[in-house]
């Protein structure tokens, strides 16, 4: 039977869907990182209580705050990187952990600005006040700047030719087999489009743009998320 009898067009998605998928992505980012952020928290405040009151650390809550923010930052990379953003671009371990731990700490002087602007500039120095600036506004702007932050420079967009290789029949986990994905498609474009095949090959070594693979996020979460709800 020849080859072309054998191959089925996709149906294409509806507008709706093409419109609502980068929303959907979007969510579906911002819900898993929320919950990385929640048991973060978690581990952050039981561990240094463990350490101060347990009698590991006792009479150093400098030493024991430090662990607790270390391991809970490391345990957040790692969810982050496996878990919240595992489908978009990947660099070094080395590179990503460092920015990682620099964009939290920016994070942190986001949110120890808000409340020495509320505190000693405008002189809102009650304990609600404190609290309102430094956990509710200093949280929120420090955990947006986060989020912004490791989409933008530790977990960045995929290349659009990447996302062109991939869209040839080569599926999976994007964050598992980028590379896989880019040396098929250009394996399966060889043979009517060489040209086209040594492109994509040489665009794995180039650096990843602001602009790119949003689409490619877009569309593996609406795929493999299509019957989840919001």
């Amino acid at each position: 039977m020849p080859e072309d009898a054998l191959t089925v067009d996709a149906p294409s998605p509806s507008l709706v869907d093409r419109l609502y998928a980068p929303v959907r992505a979007l969510l579906h980012e911002i819900a898993k990182f929320g919950i990385v952020g929640g048991i973060a928290f978690v581990i952050d405040v039981g561990l240094f209580n463990v350490l101060l009151y347990g009698g590991v650390l006792t009479d150093r809550p400098i030493t024991s705050k430090i662990v607790s923010v270390a391991v809970a930052t490391t345990f957040a990379y790692f969810a982050n990187r496996y878990w919240t953003f595992r489908h978009r671009g990947r660099t070094h371990m080395g590179r990503e952990y460092l920015l990682f731990f620099l964009l939290n700490g920016a994070a942190m002087v986001i949110s120890v600005s808000c409340l020495y602007v509320s505190h000693y500039i405008l002189g809102l120095d009650s304990a609600l006040a404190d609290n309102i600036s430094a956990n509710v506004v200093g949280v929120a702007l420090g955990t947006l700047f986060r989020f912004w932050s490791y989409r933008r420079w530790v977990f960045p967009a995929l290349p659009d030719e990447v996302t062109d290789g991939a869209s040839d029949g080569v599926s999976g986990s994007v964050a598992d087999g980028v590379s896989d994905r880019v040396a098929d498609g250009a394996q399966e474009e060889a043979t009517d489009t060489p040209d086209r095949a040594e492109h994509l090959a040489d665009r794995r070594a180039e650096p990843l743009t602001d602009r790119q693979a949003e689409h490619l996020a877009d569309r593996e979460l609406a795929e493999r998320d299509a019957s989840t709800p919001i």
